[in-house]
């Protein structure tokens, strides 16, 4: 276990109450990198309770970089399988998933990066989200 959490770069968890994930909530990561070879993976993790009323979650993304640059991405995060079942491990009350953000990606600067994640859905306050955290490690080679 110890030798996995050497190869985390960053990791951040966010807890949504009974409120929901309201519009302009961003949820801020930030990210140092010192290596502009090594490729590394991004997931997201999403935990709903069962009654939650779609079948995905879109989210921006809003990647700033140490320049200054910034580049923006949308992204449907899919909960539910083709059939309708709920991807990931349900219980009776909730469902937790983990879906991939980026894979084998590099860092083209070095220096400290800035993830934003935010809501993008039709609706102001998404209900049924419980939990999301994200985690950005090294690709094992």
């Amino acid at each position: 276990m110890s030798s996995c959490k050497k190869d985390i770069l960053a990791h951040a968890k966010w807890d949504f109450h009974d409120h929901g994930w309201i519009t302009g909530d961003n949820k801020m990561m930030n990210i140092t990198a010192s290596d502009t070879t090594q490729a590394y993976l991004m997931d997201i993790e999403i935990e709903h309770k069962a009654s939650y009323k779609y079948q995905n979650l879109y989210i921006r993304l809003l990647t700033t970089f140490p320049s200054g640059k910034k580049i923006s991405s949308v992204t449907s995060l899919e909960l539910a399988n083709p059939d309708g079942s709920w991807a990931g491990k349900c219980g009776s009350k909730t469902c937790k998933v983990t879906l991939p953000l980026q894979r084998g990606f590099t860092f083209p600067e070095l220096g400290k990066y800035q993830l934003t994640i935010e809501p993008y859905m039709r609706v102001d306050t998404i209900d049924g989200i419980k939990r999301m955290s994200v985690t950005c490690r090294k690709r094992a080679e």
